[in-house]
């Protein structure tokens, strides 16, 4: 599979219902991860690893939970035309429904324009991490 047919495919992988936003990090020598908030509450992360295939992980966010990530995305309300790149595949990028983003895809290094965005890209990140972990840890 090439990594075209895989971004696709991870991308398809956040179906299931209205999304708030999705993250993705598709780094050159690491597995690639989708990260989806629903509008409903619904966290899920979609990777592929070119070694072991795909994987999915899913939790249920509370309502703070879900406003926090919301609150924290809301600046993110912009034109990608003033400050994005247009690659097919770029390792970093948000894009959303709900939050009324379009599409923002960087690669390193970061352009200036998007510094704030990059550094809350990955904050995001390790929260979404840090929450999908928990929810496993207590299953």
């Amino acid at each position: 599979m090439d990594d075209a047919e895989a971004a696709d495919r991870l991308a398809g992988m956040t179906g299931g219902g209205i999304a708030s936003f999705r993250l993705w990090h598709f780094p050159p020598d690491e597995p690639w991860t989708t990260w989806t908030l629903f509008t409903d509450g619904r966290l899920r992360e979609a990777a592929w690893d070119r070694r072991e295939g795909f994987s999915l992980r899913e939790a249920e966010l509370s309502e703070d939970e879900v406003r926090h990530f919301r609150a924290n995305a809301a600046f993110l309300g912009l034109d990608p035309e003033d400050v994005g790149t247009t690659l097919a595949v770029s390792e970093f990028g948000i894009e959303g429904c709900a939050q009324g983003i379009s599409v923002v895809r960087w690669d390193r290094p970061v352009p200036a324009g998007l510094r704030a965005i990059a550094a809350w890209h990955s904050r995001t990140r390790a929260g979404f991490r840090e929450r999908l972990d928990a929810d496993a840890s207590a299953k």
